[in-house]
């Protein structure tokens, strides 16, 4: 009886990791110009080395400290320009695991790769956009590939919620604009919402080489495609830039506190029992 806790306990250990791994899965790609026909396989193959080049940058050091990278690979007529960007409540190790899994999504797309084309893991810590045009990564051109709310849906009586998230969300662009945000275009933030418990908690980032009035710029682009006053959560990734709310917390590793709670609780309960078969 005692031999088989041990394997019990591995085998809820499995399943947490299984869990850990499936939270952090890529959502796939999106593109601005997806033709039915496949790229010329030339570009293709260039989409596949910068992804290479990207992937190499991400880890190029022990730890990982690099959070963007930007390059380009091949001849002009077939050109591949994008980058890497993590969010920047992460540490390098996390970053590169992000960037690894977004390297591992792009070169299994093969033929659907397309141009103007972006990479995001579902939980938008990690983003690679690509091209076959510099133009598409420039700072003018705000494209939101992935808007919308998801969560609990907001009932009529959440209407604070909805006021508070709107203002925020102005003062973090406010802040972008004038060069305010916490760190080198990135900046989150915790609210209560008025007359109740409930916190939000928001995340807004740009590409750290962005003058302020761009990053302001392009955050408030792609604002404009988030439908606020439906639910609790929304994100929208943009070429440049990306933003996200929640009424749980998600950034600075909060949320993944169930793990590490949720393995203590095993520990303890596995040693009491077998202190009890001692």
């Amino acid at each position: 009886m005692a031999l088989g806790i041990p394997f019990l306990f591995l085998t809820i250990l499995s399943q947490i990791s299984n869990f850990a791994l499936s939270a952090n899965e890529i959502n796939g790609q999106g593109c601005t110009n997806l033709d039915e026909r496949p790229a010329p396989l030339n570009y293709r193959n260039n989409v596949h080395q910068l992804s290479s080049l990207l992937l190499s940058d991400s880890s190029s050091s022990d730890p990982p400290t690099h959070s963007y990278f930007t390059t380009s690979v091949g001849e002009v007529s077939a050109r591949a320009y994008g980058y890497y960007l993590c969010r920047g409540d992460l540490n390098g190790k996390d970053c590169q695991s992000c960037v690894e899994t977004a390297h591992k999504s792009i070169t299994n797309l093969d033929r659907n790769i397309g141009n103007d084309c972006f990479v995001s893991e579902s939980n938008v810590k990690c983003l690679i956009p690509y091209a076959n045009r510099s133009e598409f990564l420039g700072f003018g051109e705000e494209i939101g590939f992935s808007g919308g709310g998801y969560g609990d849906y907001l009932t009529s009586s959440s209407s604070q919620y909805n006021t508070t998230l709107s203002n925020s969300m102005q003062e973090l662009l406010r802040d972008a604009r004038y060069q305010n945000l916490t760190k080198a275009n990135f900046a989150t933030r915790v609210v209560m919402v008025e007359g109740s418990r409930e916190k939000i908690y928001l995340l807004v980032q740009c590409r750290p080489d962005m003058p302020p009035i761009n990053c302001s710029n392009c955050l408030s682009s792609i604002h404009d495609e988030m439908r606020i006053g439906r639910t609790t959560s929304g994100k929208v990734i943009g070429v440049n830039c990306l933003l996200k709310y929640s009424n749980e917390s998600f950034f600075g590793g909060a949320n993944n506190s169930f793990l590490p709670n949720f393995l203590s609780i095993i520990v303890v309960f596995v040693s009491s029992v077998c202190l009890v078969l001692v």
